[in-house]
């Protein structure tokens, strides 16, 4: 929706015309799109929307602005057939994902169910296919985990055990603070909230604004491929699983572990990701962005669900491919 957005408000000013009618079109289009049941309703919006920035009613928009809003609708169709073509309605029957183990790694170390649930598939196996933003491919920054049982790996899981042993009530609410699990608005969605209070906090203007959340949400949307590709081609297990073989002592982690793979984390790179491209737009509050990049990273160690290295690799994960998008000429320049 914000690549429409952007690109709708880009063209928009480059032809003369009101890029907020291009924008409001471009977006119901792809809403539509996305929550196809409310289909109609977005459009109805985008008009409403256009009627009021236009000061007119639709009957009597003027040439000029009709020729906006026929562009944002043509810009969102284009992002919708994008999305179309981009691989990721693979493995849904329209009800539920089908997955059966395909080529996966089941040696020691692998990936199994976790308690107390033991859900089954995990998400989004097929997901290292789908096509990125900016990437190269997905595997363009994949990096590399401790080997199952190395010295790393031990003292990374003893460290996770350690820490579910002592957990303070202060780690617990880190940990709860930045769980975004199932139902909620979910680790790129807290992060683009947290970017609506950056935005009003230093007064960003609309065109600055619309650029800010494209490349957040492609830098979201290209470090979640990256992460789960990363999952899926080493399938490495959670702590919860390996502890008791390892250690003789079983770990209870502090939260729910979620359906997938460990390394690397998604939490932290998603994080990582968000943090640099805000801090790039809002300098003066970058250092502040990193660290709570750096607490919700932390928080997945906290929560007794990730390993450390599973948190500092996303994190540098998710900050190289902020920075490829950042480094990308589609943005034109600065507004």
């Amino acid at each position: 929706m914000h690549v429409a957005m952007h690109d709708a408000q880009a063209l928009a000013l480059a032809r003369g015309q009101d890029s907020r009618l291009a924008l409001s079109m471009a977006a119901a289009q792809v809403l539509g799109y996305l929550f196809a049941a409310e289909e109609r309703a977005f459009d109805r919006l985008g008009f409403a929307i256009a009627a009021k920035l236009s000061g007119q009613a639709l009957g009597e928009l003027n040439d000029a602005d009709r020729q906006a809003m026929l562009l944002g609708y043509q810009v969102g169709r284009t992002v919708v057939q994008y999305a179309e073509q981009d691989g990721a309605q693979r493995g849904w029957n329209g009800l539920r994902l089908q997955y059966y183990g395909e080529q996966r790694y089941y040696g020691p170390g692998a990936w199994e169910p976790t308690p107390p649930y033991f859900y089954y598939p995990p998400d989004e196996p097929f997901a290292p296919g789908w096509t990125p933003w900016m990437l190269s491919s997905n595997a363009e920054f994949r990096p590399v985990p401790p080997a199952y049982g190395s010295p790393r790996y031990l003292q990374d899981l003893k460290e996770v055990q350690e820490v579910a042993r002592s957990l303070s009530p202060a780690q617990l609410e880190i940990a709860k603070f930045w769980v975004d699990g199932h139902g909620s608005v979910t680790p790129p969605g807290h992060w683009n909230q947290i970017a609506l209070e950056e935005v009003k906090r230093v007064g960003l203007g609309a065109a600055a604004t619309a650029r800010l959340f494209a490349q957040l949400n492609v830098a979201l949307a290209d470090t979640f491929l990256a992460v789960w590709d990363c999952k899926y081609h080493y399938w490495t297990a959670r702590p919860v699983t390996v502890a008791a073989p390892l250690t003789g002592q079983p770990l209870k982690p502090a939260l729910l572990t979620p359906p997938f793979p460990s390394y690397v984390s998604g939490h932290a790179a998603f994080s990582g990701a968000a943090a640099r491209i805000l801090g790039r737009t809002i300098p003066a509050r970058a250092a502040a962005l990193d660290a709570m990049a750096e607490e919700a990273a932390l928080s997945r160690l906290l929560a007794g669900i990730h390993f450390r290295h599973d948190n500092e690799d996303g994190l540098k994960l998710g900050r190289q491919v902020a920075d490829k998008v950042l480094a990308s000429p589609a943005w034109g320049a600065s507004p």
